[in-house]
C-alpha cells in the first residue's frame, strides 16, 4: 500500500476539516505518519506505551507484536480513513510503507450533560454538549462519519482568543450565505468572544427577535446541517448557534426529522395555534370588548358583567397587571435555579397573589383566565427566553393598538407586525419562511419534516 495515496486522501480531508492534525517525526532511522482527529483521541497514551516501543526490528509487522492494540489499516483505506479519525482512532505509519490503525478513543470520556434550552424529547440521548469546544464538535463528527462534513477552525477575541468551529455539509459549501457566515466569524473584531451573546453579536441588528437559534443537542444540529444550516460552536459555552434562522426553527424538538406524520403535524398545528391564540387573542378580545360588544351574545356579557362586580379597574387595566405579575413571577424564578425558590414563587403566585387578587376585587376571574391562557401558550411555542420576550412585545403593542382604536387598530398592530418580521432577514432569508413569501412545498416541509433521505436545501 503506498503512503503517497493514503496523503493525498487525509489532505483532501484536511482542505474542509480543520480537526484533524498530523505529525511527522523520524525516530532510530523510522520515519513516522501520524494522523488523528484532535482532543478526541488518547495521543499522549499512544506516545507512551507504543510509539516509543516501535523500533526497526518490529515495525513491520505491529499487529502481531501488539495483538488486538495496533492492527493492519484495511486495503480499502478510501472507505475506512474518516471512519477511523471519526471514532477517536489514531492512523500511523512507518517509512511510508506499512500502514496501522490504534483504537485510542476518548468519545466515551466525553463529559455528559443534559441540555436545559431544547424541549424534552423521551427517545433523544442525553449525552449533549458540554463547555468544550473539541468535545462537542467530536460529538457531531461521532454521529456524521462522511467526507461531506466540512469544519472551520478559527480563533475569534482580539484578547480573548477563543476557539470557534463552523461546521456545515459540503454540497452548501458554495451557498452564498455559508460563506458570508465564514467570512464573518473570520472577521469578527471585538476584544472578547466569551459566549453565545457575544458571538451573536456580529449577527443580530438592533431587531426585537432573535436572529440566531440556539441549541445543545447533537442530533439537532446535525438535522438542521442536513437542512443546509450552518452550525457556530464557540469554545467554553455548552450552546451552538444555528444559521440562518427563521420563526419556524423555534418551534422545532429534539430528533423530530423521523418522527411520525401524525406526531408531526400536531405538534406543528398545534404550536401555529398557540402563537396565534399567544400574540393575538388578546388583542383581539379587548377591541371587541372596548368598541364591539354587541358581537357577543347576551350570556357571555352577563357572565362578564358577574366576574366583573366589584371589580377596581377596567378590563385593560386588569390585563396589564395580570400579564405584569406573570412576568414577575418568570423573572423571579429565572434569577435562581433552586427548587424551592421556584416552590415558593408558585406558592406565592397562585394561592396568595392569584386568589386574593381575584377575592379582593382587583381582577376578575373570567378575565384571569383568558389572559393566563394567552400568556402560557407562548411556552407551548417555545423554550427560547429571547423568543418569549418578543412574543410578549408583541402582545402588547397589539393591545395597545387594539384598547385605543378598536378593531382597526387590532388590523394594524397585526399588519405592522407580520411587516417587520417579514422585514427580517437573514443572508436573504425572511424570518417568516415558509409563509412569507409563500412556499407551499417548504410549507408542506413544516408540517411533515423531511427524513434523512430526503435532505436538501429548506
Amino acid at each position: 500500500m503506498r503512503l503517497p495515496l493514503i496523503k493525498d486522501e487525509i489532505n483532501k480531508i484536511k482542505e474542509n476539516n480543520d480537526f484533524c492534525e498530523s505529525i511527522n517525526i523520524e525516530n532510530e532511522e523510522l520515519q513516522f505518519d501520524i494522523y488523528y482527529y484532535r482532543g478526541i483521541c488518547n495521543i499522549d497514551f499512544f506516545n507512551e506505551h507504543y510509539y516509543t516501543k516501535i523500533n526497526k526490528n518490529n515495525y513491520t509487522s505491529l499487529s502481531k507484536c501488539f495483538p488486538g492494540t495496533i492492527k493492519d489499516l484495511p486495503n480499502n483505506y478510501q472507505e475506512t480513513l474518516l471512519y477511523q479519525l471519526s471514532k477517536g482512532n489514531i492512523i500511523f505509519s512507518v517509512n511510508h510503507k506499512y500502514n496501522y490503525f490504534v483504537e485510542l478513543s476518548k468519545l466515551n470520556d466525553i463529559k455528559q450533560q443534559q441540555s436545559h434550552i431544547d424541549p424534552t424529547n423521551v427517545f433523544e440521548t442525553k449525552n449533549d454538549f458540554n463547555d468544550s469546544a473539541i468535545d462537542n464538535v467530536a460529538l457531531i463528527t461521532k454521529r456524521l462519519k462522511n467526507n461531506n462534513l466540512v469544519i472551520k477552525h478559527f480563533v475569534i477575541g482580539n484578547k480573548s482568543k477563543t476557539d470557534c468551529y463552523v461546521l456545515l455539509l459540503k454540497e452548501f459549501l458554495n451557498e452564498q450565505y455559508a460563506q458570508d457566515i465564514i467570512n464573518k466569524v473570520k472577521n469578527a473584531s471585538n476584544d472578547y468572544y466569551l459566549n453565545v451573546n457575544d458571538l451573536n453579536t456580529i449577527f443580530n441588528e438592533n431587531s426585537y427577535v432573535p436572529l440566531t437559534f440556539f441549541t445543545s443537542s447533537p442530533n439537532t444540529v446535525i438535522s438542521n446541517l442536513i437542512n443546509g444550516k450552518v452550525a457556530i460552536i464557540l469554545d467554553n459555552t455548552p450552546i451552538t448557534t444555528i444559521l440562518p434562522t427563521t420563526l419556524s426553527n423555534f418551534s422545532s424538538v429534539k430528533n423530530e426529522i423521523n418522527t411520525p406524520k401524525y406526531y408531526s403535524f400536531f405538534n406543528k398545528l398545534f404550536v401555529s395555534i398557540f402563537l396565534i391564540i399567544s400574540v393575538f387573542m388578546l388583542g383581539f378580545f379587548i377591541s371587541l370588548m372596548s368598541f364591539h360588544t354587541s358581537i357577543f351574545s347576551p350570556i357571555f356579557i352577563a357572565n362578564i358583567q358577574l366576574t366583573e362586580r366589584g371589580t377596581s379597574f377596567p378590563i385593560f387595566i386588569e390585563i396589564l397587571i395580570i400579564l405584569f405579575l406573570y412576568d414577575f413571577y418568570r423573572y423571579a424564578t429565572s434569577r435562581s435555579p433552586q427548587n424551592y425558590v421556584q416552590s415558593i414563587v408558585i406558592f406565592f403566585g397562585s394561592l396568595v397573589v392569584g386568589q386574593n387578587a381575584i377575592q379582593s376585587g382587583t381582577i376578575g376571574s373570567l378575565i384571569m383566565m383568558i389572559t393566563s391562557f394567552a400568556y402560557l401558550s407562548s411556552f407551548a411555542i417555545t423554550t427560547n427566553p429571547y423568543l418569549i420576550s418578543s412574543i410578549n412585545i408583541s402582545r402588547l403593542l397589539i393591545l395597545l393598538f387594539s384598547y385605543f382604536l378598536g378593531l382597526i387598530g387590532f388590523i394594524f398592530g397585526t399588519i405592522l407586525i407580520l411587516l417587520y418580521l417579514r422585514s427580517q432577514k437573514m443572508f436573504n432569508k425572511s424570518y417568516l419562511d415558509p409563509f412569507s413569501p409563500v412556499n407551499l412545498k417548504n410549507i408542506y416541509h413544516f408540517f411533515f419534516p423531511k427524513r434523512t433521505d430526503q435532505r436538501g436545501r429548506i
